[in-house]
């Protein structure tokens, strides 16, 4: 069973604004993602998939996320706005829902 988490981070560009400030709550995701993909999901098939937000504004509120960083888990929402939490992130991959 593969899992696929994507996360919309604060970057892109879009309608001739680009996003040029950092964003710390991406940053901090996105390392725990890859962090996490070697320790709690170390041998299951799992693909990190990152997209500028901006860029992919539209498609990211079809999810129905408009705060970066937001995380998909499976084309299912998990979370927006915040530094991820890692036994939910686990318990949501796994289960589809959350706890």
């Amino acid at each position: 069973d593969q899992i696929v988490i994507t996360m919309y981070y604060w970057a892109g560009e879009k309608f001739g604004i680009k996003i040029k400030n950092p964003c710390a709550e991406c940053d901090i995701n996105h390392g725990i993602l890859d962090d996490m993909k070697q320790k709690e999901f170390n041998g299951r098939p799992v693909i990190i998939v990152l997209k500028p937000w901006l860029t992919n504004f539209w498609e990211s509120l079809a999810y129905g996320g408009w705060h970066a960083p937001i995380v998909v888990i499976n084309g299912k929402f998990f979370s927006q706005g915040v530094v991820i939490d890692r036994k939910m992130l686990v318990e949501f991959a796994l289960a589809g829902k959350l706890p």
